[in-house]
């Protein structure tokens, strides 16, 4: 997930990842693109940085596990915790709930992992970065938060790729795990966005061990 929107130099919105320890964030603009992806694409043990193929190294490899994906459902769970406070219609705040629900469910799912790859399991604290999502709320449709969500997780299935695409053999059904729950989020709003609000939520919930109760 991604820092809320501020006002670039050319007026555009701007959204910029807020986990980079180095400062360094992802832009994204109006219509919530992904930087546009190279013709490459990583292959095993490698990572796209920059638009560059490289390899990605051990540390780097680590460093995209907890970056990206812990901390990636730590910003999501308190963004997504926010919009279910802020929404006042039953149905909607029942969606976001339950894509709160996988959130928390993955991180913590994801705790042992980190644990045993000597990662701490400590969380950032993100308020500073969910408040412009807190404050934006309300001036968005659903459509719109819709395609914002298809948007972001289509920029963090290629992270997760990647780091998935790195990891060892032993490693790999908890990385890969996280390609398909990013994916499970986007082909929420991508059906919300066809009008298919009926199946929208069933890959998310089939990953659920505690889905919430449907509101009647």
């Amino acid at each position: 997930m991604l820092r809320g929107p501020n006002r670039g130099p050319s007026g555009r919105l701007e959204f910029t990842n807020p986990l980079a320890a180095d400062g360094d964030g992802f832009i994204f603009t109006d219509g919530f693109d992904p930087p546009p992806a190279s013709e490459y694409r990583p292959g095993p043990h490698e990572i796209e940085a920059n638009g560059q193929g490289e390899i990605m190294d051990r540390a780097e490899y680590l460093k995209g596990v907890n970056d990206f994906m812990y901390q990636g459902e730590v910003f999501g769970e308190a963004v997504l915790d926010c919009y279910v406070h802020l929404e006042k219609d039953p149905e909607r705040r029942y969606k976001f709930g339950t894509v709160l629900q996988l959130e928390s469910e993955t991180k913590a799912r994801l705790r042992p992992f980190l644990t045993r790859l000597g990662l701490s399991i400590a969380q950032n604290d993100v308020r500073a970065q969910v408040a412009p999502f807190a404050e934006s709320f309300v001036s968005k449709t659903w459509r719109q938060h819709m395609e914002e969500l298809v948007g972001i997780t289509s920029f963090y299935i290629d992270k997760f790729q990647a780091i998935a695409d790195a990891s060892p053999d032993s490693e790999r059904e908890v990385t890969q795990s996280m390609v398909v729950h990013e994916k499970a989020i986007k082909r929420f709003a991508e059906l919300e966005l066809a009008g298919d609000s009926a199946n929208s939520l069933n890959d998310i919930i089939a990953q659920l061990n505690y889905p919430l109760e449907r509101p009647r």
